[in-house]
């Protein structure tokens, strides 16, 4: 939390970590681990889904800055409640680039955008830790990848 009570950015309040029957301890859990050696943001599930939302939208609109982007994201992300930092927000798209994911390409909806990030989490626990057992990549897909909106 900051000083005025609002909830500090890339951070989340307990709600909102239940997945798919997943325990929202253990995902908690990972998300807290993963954060502290990777420097991903532990924003629960519903908060990627609005970034990968916004995001997806921004891009829509208008296309891919490395100036404007990560501060376009920011920005909507606060207006749809969910705490981002600018430097949070722009690890999340150098993230999704280093693991293959092209912005402009044609692919920039929110499902592609979250298999992009989960791909690039994934690869930084296995570089810098925590390593991964089958369950908690299964966690961590839970967590970066969540159910997202059709259409």
């Amino acid at each position: 939390m900051t000083d005025d009570g609002a909830a500090a950015p890339g951070s989340a309040p307990a709600s909102g970590w239940s997945v798919g029957g997943r325990s929202a301890d253990r995902l908690r859990e990972l998300a807290e681990r993963v954060s502290l050696h990777t420097g991903l943001p532990r924003l629960p599930p519903d908060s990627y889904r609005v970034l990968y939302e916004e995001l997806a939208a921004e891009l829509h609109e208008n296309g891919f800055s490395l100036a404007r982007t990560p501060r376009s994201l920011r920005d909507r992300c606060r207006d749809r409640g969910v705490s981002l930092s600018k430097s949070q927000a722009n690890f999340i798209l150098m993230g999704m680039a280093r693991s293959g994911h092209e912005f402009g390409a044609g692919d920039d909806h929110p499902a592609a955008l979250a298999k992009a990030l989960s791909r690039a989490a994934w690869a930084l626990c296995r570089e810098h830790g925590p390593p991964l057992s089958k369950e908690e990549t299964g966690l961590l897909i839970a967590w970066l990848v969540p159910r997202l909106r059709a259409g």
